[in-house]
């Protein structure tokens, strides 16, 4: 499929990210996104609601994917909930994420936790304060999120990292949770600046955003043509 949008800093594709055929070998320098959590989230057009089987696979290919267009010394950064309540079962998410990247090859250089400060979550789910029980109908995600970090260099330190220990929620034109506070967290202990960045599932692009004002290129795929068109025209007036 031809690029939906393409200027001197960004190619954007208005389709799923599959297995990345549009992109090289070893061209990415950083790959940073936070992928669907398959819980019925109703975005514009498109709900998030595959069947478990088809959602776990496509997670393990954009991971293989992501293992052959990183360059070696290069960075998959995935910020993901601990857990996930899907059809009344628990899904270690994190666990997940952690397994299928040491699976395809990557070496675990580094994670940082931290908790969503969401009171509308708790509201939702009638939270047991005292006894911290949530529903057993909830379908939904655990307020604890984490930041994990792959390389196929496995000498990578990552011993600096500054993050916060919690980040408020911010309503973003596609519902996702990036926050200025955490994109600007990120750039900084990841040195996003002047890099070619990849994000499969960008929504409205709001890394991408980011990520061009200090000079990287960005390549980012989505397939709801409402907010890739909400990026091109905040990215022409950067």
């Amino acid at each position: 499929m031809k690029k939906y949008f393409h200027n001197d800093f960004a190619n954007i594709f208005l389709q799923e990210c599959g297995n990345l055929k549009e992109i090289a070998d070893s061209s990415i320098d950083v790959i940073i996104t936070s992928p669907p959590y398959n819980i019925r989230h109703k975005y514009i057009h498109y709900p998030d609601n595959l069947s478990g089987k088809i959602y776990l696979a496509m997670l393990k290919k954009i991971i293989n994917a992501s293992f052959r267009v990183l360059k070696s010394s290069g960075l998959l950064i995935v910020d993901i909930a601990d857990f996930i309540f899907i059809n009344g079962q628990v899904w270690l998410a994190a666990k997940y994420i952690v397994r299928q990247c040491l699976n395809s090859g990557f070496h675990f250089i580094g994670y940082h936790f931290y908790m969503i400060e969401d009171k509308l979550f708790y509201d939702m789910h009638s939270v047991d304060d005292e006894n911290c029980f949530l529903p057993k109908n909830v379908s939904d995600h655990s307020p604890v999120q984490y930041i994990l970090v792959f390389s196929q260099d496995y000498s990578l330190n990552l011993d600096g990292l500054n993050f916060r220990r919690s980040y408020s929620y911010q309503k973003l034109l596609n519902d996702a949770f990036w926050p200025d506070d955490l994109i600007n967290d990120f750039i900084k202990n990841f040195n996003l600046s002047n890099k070619e960045i990849l994000d499969p599932f960008m929504g409205a692009g709001n890394i991408g955003l980011k990520c061009i004002k200090f000079g990287s290129n960005f390549t980012g795929y989505d397939i709801e043509k409402g907010y890739i068109d909400s990026f091109i025209s905040k990215a022409k007036k950067l």
